[in-house]
């Protein structure tokens, strides 16, 4: 071939093209799943009517805003990411490419770490519900049956 001709793509460099966008696929869906069960369970803790329902202090409150406010974001930048993707392939006087290469690999980068960062805000929340009532129950348990030895036994 002559110099600066270009090569037709390999059977390897299409398999690796194949592999590149089905991975991304399947991380942004896992994006999606993990954001919609944030919001619903957050939705489940805030409008729980049952009586066993858990005590929410003020600040786990915050973090659980916090958490939704996230996954939201996580969903718009999957959106924006599609609409990136869209706009791409749709004009025909632009060169296929020059959108997606910066606004949409921009939005799923960001999109992957906003998924973290919200299921790190929930596990933080997660923790600050579970150890104190943990920890309650706990100590229910052991003042229930637990009597303190005489101070005569101690002494000897």
């Amino acid at each position: 071939m002559a110099a600066g001709t270009p090569s037709l793509p390999t059977t390897e460099d299409t398999q690796l093209l194949e592999a590149r966008k089905s991975s991304g696929l399947l991380l942004s869906d896992r994006c999606r799943v993990i954001s919609v069960g944030l919001l619903a369970v957050i939705w489940a803790l805030f409008t729980g009517d049952s009586k066993s329902a858990l005590t929410i202090s003020t600040e786990v409150k915050r973090l659980l805003i916090g958490t939704a406010a996230v996954s939201i974001a996580v969903l718009l930048s999957d959106y924006l990411q599609a609409l990136l993707q869209f706009l791409d392939v749709s004009y025909p006087w632009r060169r296929i490419g020059q959108i997606w290469n910066v606004g949409g690999k921009f939005m799923f980068g960001a999109k992957q770490i906003m998924t973290l960062l919200a299921v790190g805000l929930f596990l933080v929340a997660a923790c600050n519900i579970v150890i104190p009532e943990a920890v309650e129950a706990e100590n229910g348990i052991w003042n229930s049956w637990w009597v303190p030895l005489p101070a005569s036994t101690l002494s000897r």
